[in-house]
């Protein structure tokens, strides 16, 4: 079998990600052995700690809009800040 064959056998069996990015375009990775999804899509796979500091900048920013657009009562956004941070201590350094 030549190499170009051998290529285009192992691409027939494998099985793409089912992930759909926000854009619509399919995640083109291969799925892991016998899932439906890649390493990185996963649902069992935990987000490393970059992704964790994103969603923590994103929540605070959640808080921020509100509060500045005066639709937030102060002790309201202090509370969710204070979760916030709360979760921020526990990622590690």
């Amino acid at each position: 079998m030549t190499d170009a064959a051998e290529l285009t056998q192992i691409t027939r069996t494998l099985t793409l990600c089912r992930h759909f990015h926000a854009s619509g375009r399919r995640c083109g990775s291969p799925a892991l052995r016998g899932e439906q999804f890649c390493y990185y899509h996963h649902p069992n796979r935990r987000p490393g700690p970059l992704a964790e500091r994103r969603a923590i900048l994103r929540a605070i920013n959640r808080v921020f809009q509100p509060l500045l657009n005066r639709s937030l009562p102060l002790d309201r956004a202090d509370r969710l800040l204070e979760r916030i941070r709360a979760a921020s201590d526990s990622l590690p350094r």
